[in-house]
């Protein structure tokens, strides 16, 4: 068994261990690697929805940390031998970054079992950024409460105490699995008590802001993304600056920004319209003028209304296309009864693939235009 100093106290930084085990391992690249035990450590594990802490344990980088069996384990790129007294200094600003996150968490997931009774059932902290997974429908306005209530929880600096309980099931508390013994609990004051192995802060005005990003369906429920402390710092200064750069460019104050995004949308939809208007009188006119049933348009958009402007003057099989020879043409083609079986002619010739009803066909074309063009011409 190795002594967890972290969960003494999880803002030590260093510490100092005797090497018990060396084992000399391959990883999955087929290079050496070293797996050290040691008596005591710093160095949280992988485990509980974050990856383990790094830094270096006699100036050695530690990539990773597991646990195995009441064992932790460093892997490290170089060796130390049994018997050596090691000094460990885990990366601090790492280390009080996923402190910060995961008793954000505990926050978050206080709250919303408390107000609706969901459990949190997936947990996931990244390398700037939290998700968190539950089990029931959380609407916009709901988030927007969780997320005042939490900077609330966080601004009262409540403390957060962590025990190993000698009966824990005295205590009401959250778990993601059925614990039975070597229970950790971790409890906010007045918000949240959870099962929890992780380092937290002491106080909850550590966190400095948890920031919710988002809400979107997932499973059988909700994922909510959050950031906290300085990357929540960094995400608002970000988006204070792309406030600002659309202030400048639509000349509003930036509280005004939504609803002139929405007459510049207005006006653009009426550009468009009148775009496709002049389009069609175009495509009109090019029909009315050519001999050839096929016609190439612009827009997906105008396919419709070139395959029905060619029907209408040649009565055969026509097509309008759309695209180019790199990706291939969208088609549709439309024909008589009687010219049905031209259709396979159609695609085996010009690589086409798709299908239709009713005296259509649409799809793709695998060909060049000039391919296409030529073929018209010896078609009809």
């Amino acid at each position: 068994m190795t002594q967890r100093l972290f969960d003494i106290d999880s803002y030590k930084q260093d510490f100092t261990a005797k090497c018990l085990s060396a084992e000399e391992i391959k990883n999955e690249q087929n290079q050496t690697v070293y797996k050290l035990a040691l008596d005591a450590t710093c160095f949280f594990p992988e485990g509980g929805g974050q990856k383990s802490d790094k830094g270096t344990l006699n100036g050695i980088p530690v990539f990773d940390v597991q646990e195995e069996n009441g064992v932790i384990y460093h892997f490290t790129a170089s060796p130390i031998s049994v018997g050596d007294t090691v000094n460990g200094k885990i990366d601090w600003n790492e280390r009080f970054y996923k402190m910060q996150n995961h008793t954000a968490e505990h926050i978050v997931s206080g709250i919303i079992h408390k107000k609706f009774g969901f459990d949190n059932v997936g947990f996931h902290l990244g390398e700037d950024f939290i998700t968190m997974d539950y089990n029931g429908e959380i609407s916009q306005s709901q988030l927007l409460e969780i997320e005042e209530e939490a900077n609330e929880a966080v601004w009262a600096n409540l403390p957060v105490t962590a025990w190993y309980p000698e009966n824990p099931k005295e205590f009401s508390y959250r778990s993601k699995l059925d614990l039975t013994e070597n229970v950790r609990l971790v409890k906010i004051e007045n918000v949240d008590l959870c099962a929890c192995c992780a380092p937290h802060v002491a106080f909850t005005g550590e966190i400095g802001y948890i920031l919710i990003l988002s809400c979107q369906r997932f499973r059988q429920g909700v994922r909510i993304t959050a950031k906290c402390g300085r990357f929540a710092l960094d995400e608002i200064q970000k988006q204070q600056q792309v406030l600002k750069n659309a202030s400048h460019l639509l000349s509003l104050p930036y509280l005004e920004i939504d609803s002139g995004i929405e007459k510049l949308k207005a006006s653009l939809d009426e550009a468009r319209f009148d775009a496709v208007g002049a389009q069609k009188k175009l495509l009109t006119f090019e029909i009315e003028n050519s001999s050839c049933p096929f016609v190439f348009v612009d827009e997906p958009s105008l396919l419709k209304d070139g395959a029905n402007l060619l029907f209408d003057k040649f009565s055969s099989f026509v097509c309008a296309f759309c695209g180019n020879d790199k990706d291939g043409y969208r088609f549709m083609a439309l024909f008589p009864e009687n010219q049905k079986n031209k259709c396979e002619v159609f695609k085996k010739e010009l690589s086409a693939s798709g299908g239709g009803g009713n005296n259509m066909l649409q799809g793709i074309a695998k060909s060049t235009k000039e391919q296409l063009l030529a073929f018209a011409k010896g078609f009809l």
